[in-house]
């Protein structure tokens, strides 16, 4: 494969993942409009995390909100936002980001352990990421088509899922920068191929 279409399957994804976000921005501006700065949506509760009890008032909450006669914004948080917009996102943004580090490994080059470790490990991320993200959203589906019968062990597995999420982007996109630095600490010059 050409180390030239791992960065055109990198743009691509990038491209998907940025209409999947613009989709999602007017029914997330519902739904955050609704429950307001005090009750953010699960996956913006990062540092915080959240429990059974916090799932279960946001359900509620968007339950309580009607959009029309057949559907209320927690039908809309479930379908499309988290399916399938929100999943749609991450596994576009987890081809791109993926597909781009591969692409660095092969343009550049890999020179040395700490270097190649670096590497492979930002791209690990980058397709942890997706998997993660995705595991969070059918999680967060699975919970709030049922918020009477979420269970602690259920809010706190899906917390997790939320927090390793983020921090395998963060060390993703992080890597993206420290690449960078490395680069120009090194004045390595792209290979010919």
């Amino acid at each position: 494969m050409s180390y030239h279409l791992l960065l055109a399957i990198s743009a691509i994804g990038l491209a998907v993942a940025v209409g999947a976000f613009v989709k999602n921005v007017a029914p997330r501006d519902k739904i955050d409009k609704c429950l307001g700065e005090s009750l953010p949506v699960p996956e913006r509760r990062v540092l915080e995390g959240y429990d059974c009890s916090y799932l279960k008032r946001v359900a509620s909450h968007l339950e309580s909100h009607r959009l029309d006669e057949q559907q209320t914004l927690l039908d809309m948080y479930i379908r499309p936002v988290l399916l399938w917009n929100d999943i749609v996102f991450a596994i576009a943004l987890s081809i791109s980001s993926a597909s781009f580090w591969v692409w660095i490994i092969i343009h550049f080059g890999l020179s040395g352990l700490p270097r190649d470790l670096l590497l492979l490990l930002f791209t690990a991320c980058a397709v942890l990421y997706g998997i993660l993200d995705v595991a969070e959203d059918l999680t967060l589906v699975s919970l709030l088509r049922a918020p009477g019968t979420i269970s602690k062990r259920d809010g706190q597995v899906s917390s997790l899922l939320t927090r390793l999420k983020f921090y395998t982007i963060i060390i993703s996109i992080t890597g993206a920068i420290v690449f960078q630095a490395l680069s120009s600490a090194t004045h390595r010059r792209p290979a010919h191929g």
